[in-house]
């Protein structure tokens, strides 16, 4: 994070799994801030051995938890996830640039002294492949979400421009064998 606030509301997570089931024991925890406060999570786990996928942000037992029936289907595939928060707008999570869940209930989390695992927390672990892992101190669009979906991330969506906003860019050419003058 870059100039977060103390307490955040709003926040997208997004990454690549491969999950493996295979041994599985307990949740397995994709990241965590590795805590066991329930006032106060920010975590994924999937699947648990309830069968279910959970999004925590916030107190899980005031608006703060969102979870979904695991499709068994999920396990060993490459996926797109992207989890979202929103402050008076919700919680959602997205699979493959698809909107598989949501409510109208949210939470806050507060980052003071957060120590972020990926991978691990709280005693659970992850099994499988995590790539491309980001986190966004506000709600993606959709637009936005499904380019990084087709990995597309060099591309700016419309939503992103405001009206007498200024863009620079910086290009360097290259012919495949050294860099030309950079304009």
């Amino acid at each position: 994070y870059r100039g977060v606030p103390e307490t955040l509301s709003n926040v997208t997570v997004s990454f690549w799994s491969n999950h493996t089931n295979s041994g599985q024991v307990g949740c397995a925890t994709v990241f965590s801030d590795n805590s066991s406060v329930s006032t106060n999570r920010f975590l994924v786990h999937f699947p648990c051995n309830d069968g279910q996928l959970y999004w925590d942000f916030g107190a899980i037992g005031s608006g703060g938890r969102l979870q979904i029936t695991w499709d068994s289907a999920w396990n060993s595939n490459w996926a797109f996830w992207t989890f979202q928060s929103e402050a008076g707008v919700g919680q959602k999570i997205w699979r493959n640039g698809v909107l598989i869940t949501s409510d109208a209930t949210t939470s806050t989390f507060n980052l003071t002294g957060l120590v972020l695992n990926i991978g691990a927390g709280a005693g659970a672990f992850w099994k499988g492949q995590l790539d491309d892992f980001r986190i966004y101190n506000r709600t993606l669009s959709t637009n936005e979400i499904l380019l990084l979906n087709d990995s597309k991330d060099s591309v700016i969506a419309f939503n992103e421009l405001k009206l007498n906003q200024l863009w620079t860019a910086c290009i360097t050419p290259n012919d495949g064998t050294s860099n030309g003058n950079t304009a």
